[in-house]
């Protein structure tokens, strides 16, 4: 009864921070096939996701299209309103698209990545960009143009000095 790397559930609980939300997935009774936590506040108040159906509902279709080490595509179909859980964990750099356009991702389960899906079909890309490999870039871009300027301006004084 393993969980697969991609699932929607239609039945999500909120919780006030990451030991509860696992403290409550950890719970005999939460079911992760068909249920999820997230922390409070992720989702509005009132919100179709955190009234639990009182009919089980058959798990949402989503399969994964391309796995890679920055990039993930899942193709997602949901009867309602859904949450889509990628059981990768979830770790600053990453963002996502749902038919193109940014969405928030969730913190589901406590470590994992999730996100909120209209009815329907839907594809949706989780995209890696480094923070640091980013910040170490523009450090090597700042460094080169500081040698490039030192360098013009060594020749420019070794020509005037002939």
């Amino acid at each position: 009864h393993s969980l697969p790397r991609a699932y929607s559930v239609e039945q999500v609980v909120a919780e006030p921070g990451t030991e509860a939300a696992i403290r409550r997935v950890m719970q005999p009774s939460f079911r992760p096939h068909r249920q999820a936590v997230v922390l409070e506040g992720a989702l509005e108040e009132g919100d179709s996701l955190l009234a639990p159906p009182n009919d089980p509902r058959p798990r949402q279709l989503a399969q994964i299209s391309r796995y890679g080490l920055d990039e993930v595509g899942i193709q997602a179909s949901c009867g309602s309103r859904c949450l889509l859980v990628l059981t990768d964990l979830d770790y600053p750099g990453w963002s996502v698209r749902v038919d193109g356009e940014p969405r928030p991702i969730l913190r589901a389960n406590g470590i994992f990545r999730g996100v909120v899906l209209s009815a329907g079909t839907h594809e949706v890309i989780y995209r890696y960009d480094s923070p640091s490999l980013r910040a170490g870039l523009a450090v090597s871009v700042v460094i080169l143009g500081g040698f490039a300027v030192a360098l013009l301006m060594w020749g420019w004084r070794r020509r005037l000095n002939r």
